[in-house]
């Protein structure tokens, strides 16, 4: 279901991009973060991680953090019609890497922080416009990072154009059991 791919690398401060190349409300994202201190060195107030579902003012996002003081994972989405901040353990709590995955599906998205936490959160970007993807908090000395950035295709092929509605079902065996079980019934006792 992959389509277009995207790679953005922080790895020193004279990499200044941090917005991926690909947008979109149908992504598959993974990060990874190498802190070269541990979480431990960092200084106070340093989140990091990535924005999504950005909207072309950057007031609207998605935030998918990580708070090494207060130790947990967060998605804060709000900016986007969700009333509160999700979190979950920053677990193992003195790394120095975090790896994360997340597949984000219009109004839903789900995202695994080091294969041990997970966090599904509902959203609603105001506009179909509302794509954008960056890195925030990496510096490229204290915070190294690289993302992955995929389109993804529509998994679902029902068209639904008509109303709602899937397309009919082509005739075949599951069509004919179905005709058979019913002419039955209808046939009274025997």
């Amino acid at each position: 279901l992959r389509g277009a791919q995207s790679l953005t690398s922080v790895q020193s401060m004279d990499d200044k991009a941090r917005v991926s190349t690909v947008s979109g409300q149908q992504l598959e994202i993974v990060a990874d973060f190498k802190i070269p201190g541990g979480l431990e060195s960092l200084p106070e107030r340093s989140e990091f991680g990535i924005a999504v579902l950005g909207c072309p003012n950057s007031f609207e996002r998605t935030t998918i953090g990580v708070n090494p003081q207060a130790k947990l994972f967060t998605v804060d989405a709000t900016r986007q019609a969700n009333s509160f901040v999700q979190a979950g353990p920053l677990v193992p709590e003195d790394t120095d890497s975090i790896h994360i995955h997340a597949y984000i599906d219009h109004s839903i998205m789900e995202v695994i922080l080091n294969n041990r936490t997970a966090i599904t959160s509902g959203v609603k970007p105001r506009a179909a416009s509302c794509g954008q993807v960056w890195l925030y908090g990496v510096d490229g000395v204290r915070i190294v990072a690289e993302m992955n950035v995929w389109q993804l295709a529509t998994a679902n092929n029902a068209d639904l154009r008509g109303g709602g509605r899937p397309p009919p079902t082509p005739k075949g065996r599951a069509d004919a059991s179905f005709s058979r079980k019913r002419n039955n019934e209808h046939k009274g006792p025997k």
